[in-house]
This record gives C-alpha cells, sequence and structure tokens, in this order.
C-alpha cells in the first residue's frame, strides 16, 4: 500500500533500507548504488519536504528500521534532530547528513554538491535559458560554498518574484534525472565516497 509517499512492497522488501528527503536524492543514489554494484539489494524512498519526519514517524510505528541519509544544509540539520527525537529505532547512528558520512562534503551541502561545479553550473545554465529565455552569463557557483544556497541568493537579487520552492523543484528534477553515473571516479569521485560509505554503513 501507499502511505505518505512509502511504496512498501517496492522500496522495502529488503534488509538494506534508506530514507531519504526527496525524490532527487533517491534518483542520484539509486543510479550511483546501482553503477557500483552494491553486493546486496538496497532500498531507498522519500519524504516530500518536511514530510520526512512524518514518514520517520510512520517507519517507527511499523517497527521499519532504515539508515536515514538528509542534506546537511539549515533543514537538514533541523530534521536530523526531530528524527532522533523520535527515539526507538533511530538514534545518531542511522540519523545522519552527508557531511556526517563523508566530511569532504562542504559545510551545508546538499547531494547536489557532490556533483560537482561544472556538472551543476550547466544544467543550471540549461534550466536557466529554457525558463527565463535569457543566457545566464553572470553567474559563476563557487565550489567552496553550498550551491543551492549560492543559486537561491542570485535568484532573490535578479528574480524576487520567483517562486523559490517551484524553482528549486524543477531544477533539482532536471539535475536528478539528466545525471549519468558514468566515470564515477573522474567526473563525480566525492559522489563515489558518499555512496560507498553509505554501502558500508549498510552491512553493519
Amino acid at each position: 500500500s501507499d502511505a505518505f509517499g512509502i511504496n512498501v512492497y517496492k522500496d522495502f522488501l529488503t534488509p538494506h533500507k534508506i530514507l531519504v528527503e526527496g525524490l532527487s536524492d533517491k534518483k542520484i543514489l539509486a543510479k550511483t548504488i546501482s553503477k557500483l554494484k552494491a553486493p546486496f539489494q538496497i532500498g531507498i524512498t522519500n519524504g516530500y519536504g518536511s514530510n520526512i519526519l512524518a514518514v520517520a514517524s510512520r517507519f517507527k510505528l511499523e517497527e521499519i528500521k532504515s539508515l536515514v541519509i538528509l542534506d546537511d544544509d539549515s533543514t537538514g540539520v533541523e530534521n536530523k534532530a526531530k528524527i532522533i527525537k523520535i527515539g526507538d529505532i533511530y538514534s545518531t547512528s542511522n540519523v545522519l547528513t552527508i557531511r556526517d558520512i563523508e566530511n569532504g562534503i562542504v559545510n551545508g551541502g546538499t547531494i547536489e554538491d557532490t556533483l560537482g561545479k561544472n556538472f551543476i553550473q550547466s544544467k543550471l545554465k540549461d534550466f536557466w535559458k529554457n525558463k527565463f529565455g535569457e543566457v545566464l552569463s553572470d553567474f559563476e557557483l563557487d565550489a567552496t560554498k553550498p550551491f543551492i544556497e549560492q543559486i537561491k541568493i542570485h535568484i532573490q537579487r535578479n528574480k524576487p518574484e520567483e517562486d523559490l520552492d517551484k524553482f528549486f523543484e524543477e531544477l533539482k528534477t532536471k539535475i536528478s534525472e539528466e545525471f549519468n553515473p558514468t566515470n564515477l571516479d573522474k567526473n563525480f569521485p566525492l559522489l563515489k565516497n558518499l555512496v560507498e560509505k553509505i554501502i558500508e554503513k549498510l552491512k553493519d
């Protein structure tokens, strides 16, 4: 049955389970896990923004233990604390931000930060041209700071009327759908490190 965005039969008929915040996180991790050929099946499901707290609570009721992986941004850190506070099946050992797992990720980072500046800059330029009909020529991402936060500041300055939630939902969808985990060592080394460490944690 489908409850709180969880398709139990599809995602959780496996002892190795991951809960993430959004659908884009799920797609990026699933593609990478498949590419790395994890030695066991891994079920991944996602909340929908703030709904991850409701999903986590439902997991507790159903006694579905999983590895909860959150972004390291302010929302992710806040959700981490709230989920750990639920107790029972949740603790600091299985409720983690991506930076808890891979400390090479920028402080405050999201899954998009594991994809590298060149990839995100390219997808942002395409998206911007299609959405606004103009070339994004006056904006360059800084690889030492969270990408999503930088983009948010740029939009607020240049497109103050824009619906940020809708903008990022559409951008993240584009990024996750067009992400292709080819040559992970060269193109996405940080993501590869993160996912390898996730797989190791799921072995415990």
